[in-house]
């Protein structure tokens, strides 16, 4: 048969795209809060062009639609790495209360395993960077006789790649594998955030496969693809359109290219800069809101900048190949030179109190023959982050040096990481801290679900500080203790007394704040707490609670106690036993439960009162989330705290 023409196969996918969109509708949820829709759309071949943004679809889904209908059919190659790498900057940079709450939708013919460029590291590269963002990435085959193996490495799960056909001559098709691709996202959604209220029922049958779509007309050289990318926000109604804003800001870099530093660290050093870049999503930067520079630096008047602005750098990515194309320097380390060489040429251009400037160092400067002093770009309103690295000779950064770059004392306090080596410059983890302090300053909507107290009401926090924690996640665990002491002790209670106390349980059980209504008090003793390391014994915390609140008739008590449900040496009628007790003192208990290595019918015990096993009951008893880090991320506080204060 004849392939059709290619615009045949662009329109398809735009009439997908925005049949698409039409089904992203508003959900409302409890506590005065709306489901909202946030969608944009990337298209691309050898080159990406950004269609819109992520906008709210409550105001601009028929600009989004309009957007789309101006496609062109661009042909040429298949960047499908790029695409996919392009469409996690702008999800990680436009943000979201809920990190798990991104999704991307790819709409490609795959293409051939073999003959063509992947110049953004690869699909599979590009697949593993959205996991690691916790972003799904669906692949949408643009007819059904495409190249099911690379949909396949496209699609982040097994379930996100299906019988999914966007340009299938069959309308109902394209219903078919919008509505599977909606109702799967809603129902993540809605259970995550269901799981953050409370108890994660068991799961339900899986339902029966979609229907395949016709079979489709082969088509060659059909280099027509589409991302759709979109999120979901949970947002309070009166915040409906405020967004989270990282910037604008301004960005200087100023980067190590002496000898010390080694030419393949130099690399990792260039690498860096445009990831960073990647992932602050810099693309206003050529719209004159924002600007941004790179000085590379030596020894003695060694110095050279490359900056948007320059007379062949008009776009972010002139920028990137001009960072890329930088040659390493190999003299001296004259790093406060540098710094007054940056400021005079690049930072002077930029608007004080929106920039932020990054140095990226072996941290020895050779002060002896450098007379510029490190500290000249203090006291200019700048924000400076200084990276440390120890060098190619396993020489580690002088601290010393480091905080005198980074300003330390100044309104705008500075910051400094020190790394071991250079390959931990593209380390995940690293790279996420460190934007969070350049968007430090990110304003976000206070999505606050107001609590409060109808009775006079004491709250026990048991801490579980047992080896299987780890001394990181015990760390989060008071972090979020803290956040809570707080909300529990500002919430409404009209002439009602609150009262939180602290304490933490691994073979014994202590307290560490006592019962009291002064957040400052109780946080301060939290901070204080030490890790214990030992074995878990959880009956011990709540025989431990009980004796804490005796007493206090007229108060209504509550114990949020953390635990896995494993514990060393008990078994579940000791457990059981516990409970009833527990409940028989007039005390209300909550478990939170974090990671997966449970026992869940410890949990179920521990939550049941000493009584036949009430899933409504445990549904408003038993918190779960997937890690520690998840405790101190989002509103899940929010949820703990509002159940607790409301139950």
């Amino acid at each position: 048969l004849r392939a059709k023409p290619p615009e045949f196969f662009i329109n398809q996918i735009k009439t997908f795209t925005k049949l698409f969109i039409d089904q992203l509708k508003d959900l409302p949820q409890q506590c005065n809060r709306d489901v909202t829709w946030n969608s944009g759309a990337l298209h691309y071949s050898d080159d990406t062009e950004l269609v819109m943004g992520l906008v709210d679809l409550k105001t601009k889904r028929s600009e989004l639609k309009a957007a789309i209908d101006k496609i062109k059919y661009i042909g040429k190659g298949t960047y499908t790495d790029c695409a996919i790498k392009e469409g996690i900057s702008e999800l990680l940079r436009a943000g979201t209360h809920y990190h798990e709450n991104k999704y991307i939708v790819v709409v490609t013919d795959g293409h051939p395993m073999t003959g063509y460029k992947e110049p953004c590291g690869g699909v599979q590269e590009a697949a593993n960077e959205a996991r690691q963002h916790a972003i799904k990435v669906f692949a949408v085959a643009i007819s059904p006789d495409q190249e099911d193996t690379r949909l396949s490495v496209i699609a982040t799960d097994v379930n996100y790649r299906q019988n999914f056909t966007a340009a299938d001559s069959s309308r109902s098709s394209q219903m078919a594998t919008i509505n599977s691709i909606v109702n799967m996202i809603v129902s993540v959604v809605t259970q995550t955030h269901h799981n953050k209220d409370g108890f994660q029922g068991e799961p339900g049958p899986k339902g029966d496969p979609g229907q395949y779509g016709l079979k489709g007309e082969r088509v060659r050289d059909k280099n027509e693809r589409l991302i759709l990318k979109f999120r979901l926000s949970y947002k309070s109604r009166s915040d409906i359109n405020k967004k989270c804003k990282c910037g604008p800001l301004d960005i200087a870099f100023i980067v190590d290219s002496s000898e010390s530093i080694g030419a393949s660290n130099f690399a990792i050093a260039k690498d860096f800069i445009v990831t960073v870049m990647d992932r602050l999503k810099l693309r206003q930067f050529g719209a004159n809101e924002s600007r941004i520079g790179v000085v590379q630096y030596s020894g003695a008047s060694a110095q050279e900048v490359v900056q948007l602005g320059d007379p062949n750098i008009k776009t972010l990515t002139d920028l990137k190949q001009a960072v890329k194309d930088l040659r390493w320097l190999a003299e001296a380390t004259y790093t406060g030179e540098a710094l007054q060489y940056s400021l005079n040429n690049m930072i002077s251009k930029l608007v004080t109190e929106k920039s932020v400037v990054i140095v990226l160092t072996d941290g020895r400067s050779d002060t002896l023959r450098d007379k510029v002093p490190l500290n000249v770009l203090c006291g200019k309103g700048l924000k400076v982050g200084g990276v440390g690295v120890t060098d190619y000779a396993e020489r580690q950064p002088n601290p010393e040096q480091l905080d005198e770059v980074v300003c330390k004392d100044d309104p705008r306090e500075g910051f400094s990481f020190v790394l071991n080596n250079f390959g931990l410059l593209l380390d995940d983890s690293f790279l996420q801290n460190l934007t969070e302090k350049i968007c430090e300053d990110k304003k976000c909507p206070t999505y606050t679900c107001p609590i409060s107290f109808i009775d006079t009401t004491d709250v026990l926090i048991m801490m579980d500080s047992s080896a299987s924690v780890g001394s990181k996640n015990f760390e989060m665990t008071k972090d979020f203790a803290e956040m809570l002491a707080k909300r529990f002790l500002s919430a409404e209670r009209g002439n009602f007394q609150v009262r939180v106390g602290v304490g933490q349980y691994s073979n014994n059980a202590n307290i560490e704040a006592e019962f009291a209504s002064n957040s400052t008090q109780v946080v301060a003793q939290i901070a204080e707490a030490k890790f214990q390391n030992a074995g878990t014994q959880v009956t011990n915390a709540l025989n431990f609670a009980i004796e804490r609140f005796r007493g206090g008739r007229t108060r209504k008590k509550k114990l949020l106690v953390f635990s896995d449900g494993r514990s060393q040496g008990v078994n579940i009628n000791q457990i059981e036993k516990a409970v009833e007790q527990v409940s028989n003192a007039g005390i209300e208990l909550y478990v939170l439960a974090a990671g997966n290595q449970v026992n869940e019918a410890h949990l179920r015990t521990l939550v049941s009162r000493g009584r036949t096993y009430d899933n409504t009951y445990a549904y408003h008893h038993l918190f779960k989330v997937p890690d520690y880090r998840s405790l101190v991320t989002g509103v899940f506080y929010q949820t703990v705290s509002r159940k607790i204060s409301l139950e």
